[in-house]
């Protein structure tokens, strides 16, 4: 009777299942905000949220579509209207140490909610007075005209925007997932970003948006008169709205890397590569 093989057998689910721990153990951590604590009515003066400057709050309200849940609302005030929540005990999507090399933003919009108003909010983090740094930021909006929607990526410390219409697969009234997946080492350290979505309505997969690709970030030039962008400073989410309208989102989530997730997924890749079969015995 030939014993090796049962334990040769054992011995690879042993080493299997410990580079599979491995890549498990790089996975992000992905945190969202999901207003569902909250009450109808302002957001402001809800769970630490507070107004920078004199705009309006935004507003909790009950969503409509595939979304039923609570959702914010544009303020319905045509003004730089901004509402933060500084992490605390409540809630925190953790704090950067400034040694992450990538990051991701997403969050759902309803989609054009009201065609012929002039809709636009965007979505970033940073620290919570707004002066000393600010991530790269999603946006989305329209005309007036209510026909062309648009997604957006704002580089970081309110830097260069790079435009795109909203692909022609949503409809008007479709609840969208859209994420933002950031390099900051890329592009010579100054960063790369892109931007994709999902269709939560019509139940698509996450899918790029051309022309919203490899776009650069502004890590290392941010706009003249801003000063140098200061991740370990990110701390507190952000809402931004200029113009009235009835805009709703929802799910603010921030994806951040588990220190040392690069080299455990490089592990883990290589440990499993040098797994092959062979014979025991």
């Amino acid at each position: 009777m030939n014993l090796r093989a049962p334990q040769c057998r054992t011995a690879s689910s042993f080493l299997g299942a410990f580079a599979l721990t491995l890549l498990a153990a790089s996975t992000s951590v992905a945190v969202t905000y999901t207003f569902e604590n909250l009450t109808v009515g302002n957001l402001v003066g809800q769970d630490n949220w507070a107004l920078v400057g004199s705009g309006s709050s935004f507003q909790i309200t009950g969503g409509v579509g595939t979304d039923s849940t609570l959702v914010f609302q544009n303020p319905g005030v045509s003004a730089a209207n901004f509402d933060i929540r500084q992490n605390n005990g409540m809630f925190s999507f953790g704090s950067f140490t400034g040694s992450e090399t990538s990051a991701v933003l997403q969050f759902d919009v309803r989609v054009n909610s009201t065609p012929g108003e002039n809709q636009n909010f965007a979505y970033y983090v940073g620290d919570v007075n707004g002066a000393v740094s600010s991530s790269p930021q999603i946006q989305y909006g329209n005309t007036s005209s209510g026909t062309n929607p648009v997604f957006v990526i704002v580089g970081a410390n309110s830097g260069t925007a790079t435009t795109v219409s909203v692909p022609g697969t949503v409809n008007f009234g479709d609840w969208v997932s859209v994420r933002l997946t950031m390099d900051f080492t890329a592009n010579g350290g100054d960063g790369l970003g892109s931007l994709s979505f999902a269709d939560l309505t019509q139940a698509t997969g996450f899918t790029p948006v051309s022309g919203l690709q490899n776009v650069a970030l502004g890590m290392q030039n941010p706009p003249v008169g801003h000063g140098t962008v200061t991740p370990s400073a990110w701390d507190t989410l952000w809402l931004r709205s200029d113009t009235a309208s009835s805009a709703t989102g929802d799910n603010l989530t921030v994806i951040v890397p588990e220190p040392g997730s690069s080299w455990l997924a490089l592990a883990g890749g290589l440990f499993l590569g040098r797994m092959r079969p062979r014979r025991c015995c």
